[in-house]
């Protein structure tokens, strides 16, 4: 099975905006640049083999057609298209978030997506920023709403975004902004500046939240879990996209969110 790679193929969303400090995806940012460049590197678990992937080779059916009929594909680098080399890597296996299963791309709502279970996580030690940071990331929690599910985290002053079972959506990053909404099993592109006094939150387009978050910073930030990666507050669902900007979008947000939006028909 393939899809359709939809989108600007001549100019990508970091094409279009550029500047981030790390970007992460499945399909291309890059557009017609970046189209020869892997985005994934995967594990396949019958012989542990390990193989890089471009956007074109997971959605066109040779990702899956290299794992195998009935194996599973898992998740060992997720490459940063940012140009900085930001990699999101896990080497231990039972924490790598799931691509492939029983020889079929994982999908969320018809694009390829990692899948976090509740034990998984990526590092990218190498990000390291200073406020003002603004993320832009699409995901969905599936556990329910009856616990916290970290998306992003940090050490240090630990500049964070997750959903609590007691404040909603909620970033902080010395301090703490919540919008009292938990958005459970509802796929969501979230956007979160971190700005101090100036920060807020939003989802689906709309600002949610604006307030104090703190004044820390983003340093060896991890995808899917907390405390740096040694907490108990995981992921439970899909992952497609994150990028992270190392200064306020606000001007750009929209058009960055529409972006996003287009390709993966949110909302």
């Amino acid at each position: 099975m393939s899809w359709i790679i939809t989108g600007d193929e001549k100019n990508g969303l970091l094409d279009i905006y550029p500047g981030a400090a790390a970007a992460y995806s499945l399909r291309n940012l890059q557009g017609r640049s970046g189209k020869d460049s892997a985005v994934v590197r995967v594990r396949r678990d019958n012989d542990d083999a390990e193989q890089d992937f471009t956007a074109t080779e997971v959605s066109d059916g040779s990702l899956a057609a290299w794992v195998g009929a009935g194996n599973d594909g898992f998740v060992q680098t997720w490459y940063d298209q940012s140009g900085n080399s930001s990699d999101a890597t896990q080497s231990i296996y039972a924490r790598q978030p799931q691509i492939v299963s029983s020889g079929s791309v994982v999908l969320e709502a018809g694009k390829p997506t990692l899948q976090f279970d509740g034990s998984d996580r990526l590092q990218a030690d190498s990000v390291s920023l200073a406020q003002p940071f603004q993320f832009f990331f699409v995901a969905k929690e599936t556990s329910g709403g009856a616990s916290s599910n970290s998306f992003i985290d940090a050490t240090g002053l630990r500049a964070n975004f997750f959903l609590s079972a007691i404040t909603g959506t909620t970033i902080g990053a010395g301090g703490s902004l919540s919008d009292q909404t938990y958005p459970s099993n509802i796929r969501t592109l979230y956007t979160g500046l971190f700005d101090s006094t100036n920060s807020f939150i939003a989802r689906q387009g709309t600002i949610t939240a604006t307030g104090n978050a703190g004044s820390g910073g983003l340093t060896q930030m991890t995808i899917g879990n907390n405390l740096g990666g040694n907490g108990t507050s995981y992921l439970n669902g899909p992952m497609q996209e994150l990028i992270v900007y190392p200064s306020d979008q606000s001007t750009n947000r929209a058009a960055i969110e529409a972006n996003i939006n287009a390709h993966y028909n949110i909302f």
